[in-house]
């Protein structure tokens, strides 16, 4: 009963402090890191094979938190088995998602032991990045045309240097954000004063493009519940299927961008044209 294990998960809002798998065989008067990863890497899940307390299973979450965004995974969140009560370690890969994640919970059956289940945040295994690229010309400019015939969606697959035409049918795209599990794009036609919704196809290219909402916008986001956020004259809602909710009224003549934030991620950040706003909501953004 001397024996403990916590699994330190550190600070929040910094790097380093005490993250891993620490080990009191005093009852925790005094304690020992067995394992860790590094400054950015906390245990987020520790448990112990019920038949062999030797056996210790640990899942480690790679983030970083700050303000203006949240790193929720990276290459060195990842699961680990010890057999010797922690003096060694074993990184467990077979059959589990590959590529970069994000946090890990861990179980095993009270029926059977060795059957151990773990739900992992997993990336889009695309790992691509879809953007628009509006042209605006100055009169203080000294070019006069765009050096791209037309205004497109673009999608930049994983490794890829060159990016692919996924939309030329728009007339401005500008505004534009996805759901977090990958499966859905939607795009702003800012000078047909049109939103699209599209379906993302597995290799990357758009699908089934409906007509969301008849408003265009500058920039927009997307919460938790599936609320669309479009920027222009105030900051106007639409529900997830379309439906508009309402207008935040914003001093400032006309909003270019927001964004969700703050250590919570339900601070609504809007910079506008002539001052940035922020707002506390009752939901959060999508990650």
């Amino acid at each position: 009963p001397n024996t403990v294990y916590v699994a330190a998960y550190g600070p929040v809002w910094s790097d380093g402090g005490e993250r891993g798998v620490y080990k009191s065989t005093d009852g925790g008067e005094t304690w020992t890191c067995v394992k860790s990863v590094s400054e950015y890497t906390g245990c987020s899940n520790l448990i112990m094979d019920p038949r062999d307390p030797k056996v210790l299973y640990a899942a480690f979450h790679q983030r970083q938190r700050k303000v203006f965004t949240y790193i929720g995974g990276g290459p060195e969140s990842a699961l680990f088995k010890s057999t010797d009560g922690g003096s060694t370690w074993k990184k467990l890969e077979g059959g589990l998602p590959s590529g970069d994640v994000g946090r890990i919970g861990i179980d095993l059956s009270p029926v059977n032991p060795d059957y151990v289940y773990a739900v992992i945040e997993a990336g889009d295994k695309k790992g691509g990045i879809y953007f628009t690229d509006p042209y605006y010309q100055r009169d203080y400019w000294q070019r006069k045309k765009p050096d791209m015939k037309g205004c497109y969606v673009y999608y930049l697959p994983k490794g890829k240097s060159k990016a692919v035409i996924v939309d030329s049918l728009l007339v401005q795209p500008n505004g534009i954000v996805g759901k977090a599990d990958g499966s859905t794009l939607y795009v702003a036609d800012i000078n047909d004063n049109k939103t699209y919704r599209y379906q993302i196809s597995a290799d990357g290219s758009l699908t089934n493009r409906q007509l969301f909402a008849a408003q265009g916008s500058d920039g927009m986001t997307i919460d938790k519940e599936g609320n669309i956020y479009l920027a222009g004259v105030g900051v106007t809602v639409y529900n997830a299927q379309g439906i508009k909710l309402g207008n935040i009224p914003v001093p400032s003549k006309w909003v270019g961008n927001l964004c969700f934030g703050g250590r919570h991620r339900n601070l609504l950040l809007i910079t506008a044209s002539e001052s940035v706003y922020t707002l506390q909501m009752a939901v959060q953004g999508e990650e």
